[in-house]
């Protein structure tokens, strides 16, 4: 019911499990109380945004068998960010770096009901972004680390920043990437974990024609970025067909799919067979109708 009951204005609709819009949220407006300069600022929700997309980090307290605390919950950046992704070589340890779609409008329209359209591919810098939480702590629930726009962040020139972006062409659109380690030439050497290539579907909106849908022969690419840049596209795929937005998906090479567990046996399901009176009845009617 959560999902459908957000845009049914009908009062047997409406969700119990949320509460009405709170004008005085501490989400609507900039916290500018004196003697919180420690702080970083809240960032602003608009009204038609109430359920942002962002990055969130939680601590649990692991002492109590029986409660579950959450110490530690904020926002490590205030710009929209969905389909998160890392290096499976980091997938169950600590992982630095955590890859994911934006854009540029700063907004995912309230994450879900509305046809929000991927320019941007977001790297976030993990262990940089929790270190300045500790110098400075966010406010918990509401606190964002890095309080930077979409336009602050694109218009950095650090290579080093906590926050990197890749910006697609104009009228260029993506989908959610998915993180590939480079393979390393030795067995000694030790990659960075950033040492890879993010791939993910473009669709070039040119293709459509003036009535706003897709021309038959319309075509996706996939698109293999350096990871470790941010900036450097490696190479482009154009595909046979166009792949939909909202496509999801995973990577798996030539070796994953050779280590696979083979086939032992196959099994059948007899097909039931029909009654014998429903098939004359069925022999009756073609013969009368054709």
């Amino acid at each position: 019911m959560s999902f459908f009951a957000k845009y049914d204005e009908e009062p047997e609709f409406v969700d119990p499990e949320k509460s009405s819009f709170d004008e005085t949220s501490p989400l609507l407006s900039q916290d500018d109380s004196e003697g919180s300069s420690s702080a970083p600022p809240q960032i602003p929700i608009s009204h038609d945004d109430e359920e942002q997309c962002r990055l969130y980090y939680y601590r649990f307290a692991m002492a109590s068998k029986t409660a579950n605390e959450i110490t530690h919950q904020f926002a490590l950046s205030g710009i929209p960010f969905e389909f998160p992704t890392v290096s499976p070589l980091a997938d169950m340890a600590s992982a630095q770096y955590i890859y994911g779609c934006s854009t540029t409008d700063e907004s995912f329209g309230a994450a879900l009901g509305k046809a929000t359209k991927i320019d941007l591919v977001v790297k976030m810098d993990v262990k940089a972004l929790l270190t300045q939480a500790e110098r400075s702590p966010p406010t918990s629930i509401t606190g964002c680390v890095d309080d930077r726009s979409i336009e602050q962040i694109m218009a950095s020139t650090d290579s080093k920043d906590r926050i990197q972006t890749f910006r697609l062409p104009p009228n260029h659109f993506g989908q959610e990437p998915r993180f590939i380690p480079r393979q390393s030439e030795s067995p000694s050497t030790d990659l960075a974990e950033d040492d890879g290539y993010l791939v993910f579907y473009v669709f070039n909106e040119d293709q459509l024609n003036k009535a706003g849908e897709c021309r038959d022969d319309a075509k996706s690419e996939l698109w293999v970025v350096d990871a470790s840049t941010m900036s450097d596209v490696v190479c482009k795929i154009q595909l046979p067909t166009r792949v939909p937005y909202g496509l999801h998906g995973n990577w798996f090479s030539e070796e994953h799919i050779k280590r696979q567990r083979g086939v032992q046996t196959l099994r059948s399901v007899q097909e039931p067979q029909p009654s014998t009176r429903g098939s004359r009845l069925r022999g009756r009617l073609i013969s009368a109708f054709g």
